[in-house]
């Protein structure tokens, strides 16, 4: 998930799948943190190709994540890939201490964003970044934590001027799509992303039939984490697309993030890969209508264990999930 350190593991509360090894995996991102994979559709068959990956450099103290500009610098690998900014201060959550700041996002100004953008416009130029409408898309996390968001898309798009792009495609998230949506125009953004898996899980706790009111119940009893149905959240999870501005949707294929937030986590059980299919299909679905470079589909997330949320192959499904990627992408 963007953001958020790495805490110490208080240890898994479910079931869990194990991760292969690495000489059997799937290369991991440079920095082995999550990665969101987008796709596009090829403009003939209208189906689409893997197309890359989202990394995320830390921008929280001044320092941009030297491994994330691995990505780039050592023109390893040959993938296609974005950059996204996880602004939010990391703290002690992850392992019961939520006051305690490991490292915390600050915004100094524009003097601070202009020596970020110098240092990671290079990417921009790599010819392996993707691009929509001719500019490289950059993803912020939490757009509507920043405290003057249109002035800093602003500077950006001037900087990128003044540097030789077309100009900056900038993509934000929101988790809060139904009770109160973001507009990304009013913020200098070209594009909204709804947060996943914070949509799927308001709308499942909202949802108080026996079921749920059940498994409430029962952690008053027993000591366990919030438990859904990874069939359940799918069926949740789907945003509509909102007229007025770009839109691109979201998919997970598990969640369980109990290591990190013991019993105060929420837990997705029964996800397989045929689920997972019927998820992104709907998903690409949703795309393949639209211009060749418009028709993306955001997957979350390429390694995140400690979130229970990965591509990569695992003990339980093997490479099964990226097989699912494989035969919807190409078809």
């Amino acid at each position: 998930m963007p953001g958020g350190a790495r805490g110490s593991p208080s240890g898994p509360t479910s079931a869990r799948r194990a991760p292969c090894s690495r000489a059997t995996g799937s290369p991991a991102s440079p920095d082995n943190s999550a990665t969101t994979t987008s796709s596009a559709l090829r403009p003939a068959q209208h189906r689409p190709i893997w197309r890359g990956r989202t990394a995320w450099p830390g921008f929280a103290t001044g320092i941009t994540g030297s491994a994330a500009s691995a990505c780039w610098s050592g023109r390893e690998p040959k993938f296609p890939f974005c950059l996204g900014w996880a602004n939010e201060s990391w703290t002690g959550v992850w392992h019961g201490s939520p006051n305690k700041i490991l490292m915390e996002q600050t915004y100094p100004g524009r003097e601070d964003e202009e020596r970020h953008f110098h240092r990671v416009a290079e990417a921009f130029f790599d010819d392996r970044y993707l691009t929509i409408d001719g500019k490289p898309i950059f993803y912020v996390y939490k757009p509507q934590q920043l405290p003057d968001a249109r002035r800093f898309v602003e500077n950006w798009q001037n900087l990128a001027l003044k540097a030789g792009l077309k100009g900056i495609y900038f993509i934000g998230e929101d988790v809060y799509i139904d009770a109160s949506p973001w507009d990304p125009r009013s913020s200098g953004f070209d594009a909204v992303v709804p947060n996943t898996p914070g949509v799927g899980f308001l709308r499942l706790s909202k949802r108080l039939n026996a079921k749920r009111l059940f498994s409430l119940a029962l952690r008053k009893l027993v000591k366990r984490p919030y438990i859904f149905e990874y069939q359940d959240f799918i069926a949740s999870n789907f945003v509509e697309e909102p007229a007025g501005y770009d839109f691109f949707p979201s998919v997970l294929p598990n969640w369980d993030n109990s290591p990190r937030s013991g019993v105060n986590a929420k837990v997705l059980v029964n996800s397989t890969p045929e689920l997972f299919r019927q998820e992104l299909r709907r998903a690409i679905d949703q795309v393949a209508g639209r211009e060749p470079d418009k028709r993306v589909v955001f997957i979350k997330s390429w390694n995140e264990w400690a979130e229970g949320n990965f591509l990569e192959p695992d003990q339980s499904y093997g490479s099964a999930y990226l097989e699912v990627c494989r035969d919807e992408f190409l078809g």
